[in-house]
C-alpha cells in the first residue's frame, strides 16, 4: 500500500520544483525594477531576455519602455502560469519551462553574464527534479486507482 509519507514527500518535491517558475517570474519582475531605478545589479535567477529588454528599455524613449515593460510582464506571467500548472503535476510545464529558460541561457551566454549562465543550469536542474517527481505522483495516482499499492 502506498504510504502517505511517500506520497507527502514526492508532492513537495512537485512543488519545489514548481516553485522555481514562480522564482524565475518574481526574480524576473525585481530586476526589472532595479534596472529601471539605475542601480547596476541583479539578481542571478532572472530571465536573460527581460534582462536585455530592460537594460534597452533603459537606455531608449518612452516607446521601448512600453514595448520592455509588456515583453517583461508576458515572460513573467509566463512562468507563473507554468509555476501554477506544474504544481498540479502536468509534465508539460515542466518541458515548457524548462525548454524557455535554456532557450533563454542563450542570450545570457551571448552577453557573457557567467554567474547568471551558471544559475540557468542550477535552475534547469532543480526544474528537472520537480518534471521527475511529476511521474511518481502519477504513479502514486494510478495506484491508488488501481489498489496495487507503491508505485514501480
Amino acid at each position: 500500500m502506498t504510504t502517505a509519507a511517500a506520497q507527502g514527500q514526492t508532492l513537495a518535491a512537485l512543488h519545489k520544483g514548481a516553485n522555481w517558475l514562480f522564482l524565475i517570474a518574481g526574480l524576473s519582475l525585481v530586476n526589472t525594477v532595479i534596472m529601471v531605478s539605475g542601480s547596476n545589479w541583479m539578481f542571478l535567477g532572472g530571465l536573460g531576455i527581460t534582462t536585455i529588454a530592460s537594460a534597452i528599455a533603459v537606455k531608449s524613449g518612452t516607446g521601448v519602455q512600453l514595448v520592455a515593460l509588456l515583453i517583461n510582464l508576458w515572460a513573467a506571467g509566463l512562468y507563473i502560469a507554468l509555476g501554477l500548472f506544474a504544481r498540479k503535476g502536468h509534465k508539460w510545464a515542466f518541458i515548457t519551462g524548462m525548454i524557455f529558460y535554456a532557450v533563454d541561457a542563450i542570450p545570457v551566454l551571448l552577453i557573457q553574464l557567467w554567474l547568471m549562465l551558471a544559475f540557468h543550469g542550477f535552475v534547469f536542474y532543480r526544474l528537472y527534479q520537480g518534471f521527475s517527481s511529476c511521474n511518481e505522483m502519477h504513479a502514486f495516482d494510478k495506484n491508488r486507482q488501481t489498489g496495487t499499492g507503491l508505485p514501480a
